[in-house]
């Protein structure tokens, strides 16, 4: 299991969004979809991995997020740039 906690957060609300999933892949289940400048919560998955999407419409400036990731029984941890990242213009996917 995995922990994802914010330390910062700030977005385009409604046009800019996170979502977080319990997983390793669009397809798995969705935990939560986050924008705007509010700090969410510590997400937890019941899986060795979370699958991060971050889409934006380009249309303003703002810092996104920064967050850590930990597991819950042990053996990883990071920074979300430590693993497997995808990017074009308007998204960005990570899997950790």
């Amino acid at each position: 299991m995995l922990e994802l906690v914010f330390l910062r957060f700030k977005t385009a609300d409604q046009n800019d969004y996170l979502r977080v999933y319990n997983g390793g892949s669009l397809s798995s289940p969705l935990i939560g979809t986050y924008s705007g400048s509010s700090l969410p919560a510590t997400v937890t998955s019941t899986t060795n991995n979370l699958y991060m999407r971050f889409i934006s419409d380009a249309s303003g400036n703002n810092y996104g997020f920064v967050a850590r990731y930990q597991g819950t029984k042990g053996g990883v941890g990071g920074g979300v740039g430590d693993r497997k990242k995808h990017c074009n213009d308007s998204t960005l996917s990570i899997l950790i």
